[in-house]
């Protein structure tokens, strides 16, 4: 996956899923209750060389979040791939 960041192309963009709990301050902002289940996203945004150029983390209420992607089998057909 590639994404342009102020100019530089990233290479890499993994993603790291956590369930967590609101605490109060995050669910005021949101508008859920303390305590409701959230899907914490982090993603690193890398360069060629593996250096972090930008690290982002949201919140996100469980009820208000879809997670979805494509397979495609690969070249030669023996596995599945990420689109």
């Amino acid at each position: 996956m590639t994404a342009d960041i102020a100019y530089l192309q990233t290479l890499q963009q993994p993603l790291e899923e956590l369930n967590r709990l609101f605490d109060a301050q995050r669910a005021s902002a949101l508008g859920v209750p303390v305590n409701s289940a959230s899907l914490c996203v982090t993603r690193r945004y890398r360069d060629a060389s593996g250096q972090v150029l930008l690290l982002s983390q949201t919140h996100h209420p469980a009820e208000r979040f879809t997670y979805s992607f494509d397979l495609l089998r690969g070249g030669d057909g023996s596995a599945w791939l990420a689109a």
